[in-house]
């Protein structure tokens, strides 16, 4: 248990340290702009970033794409508010209450309640993933060939019970989705 805390301490130091909260400075402004930009997404532009990421070290690559994936879910919140545009799949639900808000005049108000929201959301469940994630992981380990055939046969029943009234359509991608599965690591090369 200490030594978990040590290992937290260490890490809470480097990070901490200047190389790094510049290059999550410059990863939430690149995710600023490009969050902001309808048609751009977050995912992409760490994707072409990549490479440079690359040449950096981990303890100032990881920061930066950090930087770049929050701010970038954030601002995707902007042009749903101010435009009716999300500019992330997950700004559709802040558009439906931002935007008629931004049309009363009260855009400020809703961008501010975005801004607020993400934060805090975002905090908590990077504490509950601190929090639960080694637990989680332990009893991930313990699974063997029974539990994994159990967690596939819920999933398959979860789509079956999910899919509406179309129940060939859910059937059928589910075995699509367990087809597409069956492919495993070559041989040889890996």
């Amino acid at each position: 248990m200490w030594e978990q805390v040590d290992n937290a301490i260490q890490g809470l130091q480097m990070i901490l340290s200047w190389g790094p909260i510049l290059a999550l400075c410059v990863g939430i402004l690149i995710g600023f702009v490009v969050g902001a930009i309808p048609g751009l997404t977050v995912t992409m532009t760490i994707a072409m970033l990549m490479p440079i990421t690359f040449e950096l070290s981990p303890l100032l690559g990881i920061p930066m794409c950090i930087g770049i994936w929050k701010a970038g879910l954030y601002a995707g919140a902007i042009p749903a508010i101010l435009v009716s545009t999300p500019g992330t799949g997950g700004a559709v639900a802040t558009m439906l209450d931002g935007n008629p808000m931004a049309k009363q005049g009260l855009a400020t108000k809703a961008l501010q309640t975005s801004l607020v929201a993400s934060t805090f959301g975002d905090a908590f469940s990077d504490v509950m993933l601190l929090i639960f994630m080694a637990p989680i992981a332990m009893i991930a380990l313990l699974f063997g060939a029974p539990e994994y055939f159990a967690l596939y046969f819920m999933s398959l029943v979860l789509i079956a019970a999910l899919v509406g009234q179309s129940v060939v359509k859910g059937l059928f991608s589910a075995f699509l989705g367990l087809l597409i599965s069956t492919v495993g690591i070559e041989a040889v090369t890996g």
